[in-house]
């Protein structure tokens, strides 16, 4: 099986369609306002809703998945408390075990398996969006340039990660969520949202 490359419409993780190569999308995340709480659904291809984050202030985030109740982030996703180790550890429905590195600003989140202790073999990566800079055709100083152009964001799942795509696709969401709105970025947490 080839590796599975997900492409991402938008930089707001909560907001955004995860497309397969042929550009249908395999997953969808929109976020709602209802009262004062912020809610984020992710559906799979199927339109089921396979998890939802109810976003909180000063508590852990709560996820709640397919057929479960919510529970707090802290309990699903384990952060290390070593520190300057920006590692998240969680598990799948038959008790695999995994690591999310890279779970800061400025640093790129891969997946591994538990065994991999060296982190030699990542089994999904999450790679930024970026800019394309578009140089003037003509070459003449002065001359029109055109606009730089974005590079979407990908998450590559290699076979291994597309055993657990749900669990892959959730969790990093819940990651890059509290990457960008826990760093300086409360701004974005506005981006994207539907009221209800």
């Amino acid at each position: 099986m080839v590796p599975l490359i997900l492409t991402l419409e938008s930089d707001c993780p909560w907001s955004t369609n995860f497309l397969d190569p042929e550009g249908d999308v395999l997953y969808e995340t929109r976020t709602y306002f209802q009262g004062d709480t912020n809610y984020t659904a992710i559906r799979n291809d199927k339109e089921e809703i396979i998890g939802t984050l109810r976003w909180k202030e000063t508590l852990p985030d709560e996820i709640m998945l397919k057929g479960l109740k919510f529970k707090s982030i802290a309990g699903w996703l384990k952060k290390s408390w070593i520190p300057m180790n920006y590692t998240v550890a969680l598990k799948d429905d038959t008790g695999r075990g995994y690591v999310w590195t890279g779970n800061a600003p400025g640093l790129k989140l891969q997946l591994y398996t538990a065994e991999d202790k060296k982190k030699t073999a990542p089994i999904a990566t999450y790679n930024n969006s970026y800019l394309i800079s578009n140089t003037n055709s003509s070459g003449h100083p002065g001359s029109p340039q055109s606009p730089p152009t974005r590079g979407l964001a990908t998450l590559e799942l290699t076979e291994r990660a597309q055993e657990i795509r749900d669990l892959v696709v959730t969790s990093f969401v819940v990651l890059e969520k509290g990457k960008k709105t826990e760093h300086g970025n409360m701004s974005a947490r506005m981006a994207g949202g539907v009221a209800m």
